[in-house]
């Protein structure tokens, strides 16, 4: 299942720039949507901003395929990284089906209203895409 939408997100941010929890620069590689994770305001800087796991699979991928996410990508969802970790695979191909079927600007909103800036993201740990499909639909 390949799904391509084009954004040209800036690969890397001025790691003092502040990113929008609205905006599209805020959604990881992986379909995580980074500013809305309780972890932020700790001094994450993002994994655009060059925070994060700096041998994070799906960003080095993204990097070097240049695409701005997993969901552009033909081979999504693959068996690499966080879509190999039962624990982060539902969630992150959940988020990544979300941002194919809406659009990415619109599913970063939909988190941000949803969860404001206090995602505990570990609570979604070890559920399955459909799970997850299930949470994003119940957002206004």
């Amino acid at each position: 299942m390949a799904f391509k939408i084009q954004l040209n997100l800036a690969r890397d941010v001025n790691e003092t720039q502040l990113t929008d929890i609205n905006s599209a620069e805020s959604v990881a590689y992986c379909g995580l949507v980074c500013a809305a994770c309780i972890h932020s305001p700790a001094g994450c800087r993002h994994c655009r901003n060059g925070g994060g796991d700096p041998d994070c699979y799906q960003r080095q991928c993204c990097r070097e395929s240049k695409i701005d996410g997993c969901w552009q990508c033909d081979q999504f969802p693959c068996n690499h990284g966080y879509f190999s970790d039962p624990a982060w695979k539902g969630l992150c191909i959940g988020f990544c089906l979300a941002i194919c079927e809406i659009g990415i600007e619109d599913f970063a909103r939909s988190v941000s209203s949803r969860f404001g800036g206090a995602v505990d993201y570990g609570r979604f740990r070890f559920k399955t895409g459909a799970q997850i499909k299930t949470i994003l639909e119940s957002i206004e």
